[in-house]
C-alpha cells in the first residue's frame, strides 16, 4: 500500500478469496493468489501461463469455463503483479482516487470495474475485510507511506532553435 497506493486490506482480502486461503492449486502450485488471467493479446504479458477450471457468471448463471492464468515463481511477484495489475489497467484508475481507508469503496469499484463476475464480489470482499478486522492493515499502511519520502527527480531543461541538432549521451549516470 505505501509503494503501490492499493489498499492493504483489499489485496489481503483478495487473496484469500481468490485463493481459497492459499488452498487453491492456482495459488499453492503456480504462485497465483489473485487468479490473474494472462489476457495476453490485451496486456502483452508475456510470461508463464496455466490453463485451469475457473467459475464465471454470465447473465446471472454460475458456469465453469478453462481460462489461462498467469503463473509466479514467488508469491511476492504474485503480490507486485497483482499491484502493477491495477495501476497499469485503465479500467481501475477512479480507484485509485478514493480515500485509502475506503476499502468498501475499492470493494464495489473493483466489482463495477469487472475485476471478477461474482455479482456478490464486493460484498464477499467486505465480509472477509470486516470479519477479520484487515481494515487495520490500511492504516499501517497509509502510516508508513507519510514515512516513505518521495523522490525528487533532477530536471533539465533546454533551449534549442529550429534547425538545432541534440546528441544525448545516454551512457553516462548522473548518480
Amino acid at each position: 500500500m505505501a509503494n503501490s497506493g492499493v489498499t492493504a486490506s483489499i489485496t489481503l482480502a483478495k487473496a484469500a478469496l481468490e485463493s481459497g486461503w492459499a488452498g487453491s492449486e492456482l495459488s499453492s502450485k503456480h504462485l497465483n493468489f489473485f487468479g490473474i488471467k494472462t489476457h495476453r493479446a490485451a496486456t502483452g504479458y508475456e510470461g508463464g501461463g496455466v490453463n485451469m477450471d475457473t467459475t464465471e457468471y454470465k447473465g446471472g448463471k454460475r458456469i465453469t469455463i478453462v481460462s489461462e492464468f498467469r503463473k509466479y515463481e514467488t508469491a511476492e511477484d504474485s503480490f507486485a503483479d497483482h499491484s502493477q495489475f491495477l495501476i497499469d489497467n485503465k479500467r481501475y484508475k477512479s480507484l485509485f482516487d478514493l480515500d485509502p481507508l475506503d476499502y468498501k469503496g475499492w470493494a464495489r469499484g473493483l466489482q463495477d470495474a469487472k475485476y471478477a463476475t461474482d455479482p456478490k464480489y464486493a460484498q464477499k470482499l467486505i465480509n472477509i475485510i470486516d470479519g477479520r478486522k484487515m481494515y487495520e492493515f490500511d492504516k499501517i499502511g497509509l502510516d508508513l507511506k507519510k514515512k516513505i519520502p518521495t523522490k525528487k527527480k533532477k530536471t533539465h531543461h533546454l533551449c534549442v532553435n529550429s534547425g538545432d541538432r541534440i546528441i544525448i549521451d545516454i551512457s553516462r549516470s548522473n548518480t
